[in-house]
């Protein structure tokens, strides 16, 4: 799974920004950048970043592969 083209994906499909998105989880753009980056990121956060995208976690996980 890559969150980081799961997440360029939905926001593309929202016609939403990054730093909406960073808004929407209460967090700075850099931080969510970094978030982003990392490879394996928990279910935690693949969760709150489908919920500010108003997804489920499956479906923004399914963007990616």
């Amino acid at each position: 799974m890559n969150l980081k083209k799961s997440v360029k994906i939905a926001l593309a499909k929202k016609e939403i920004k990054h730093g909406v998105l960073a808004e929407k989880m209460g967090m700075k753009v850099n931080t969510l950048s970094g978030i982003l980056s990392k490879n394996n990121p928990s279910s935690n956060t693949i969760g709150k970043i489908a919920e500010a995208l108003e997804m489920s976690a499956s479906e923004l996980i399914a963007l990616g592969e």
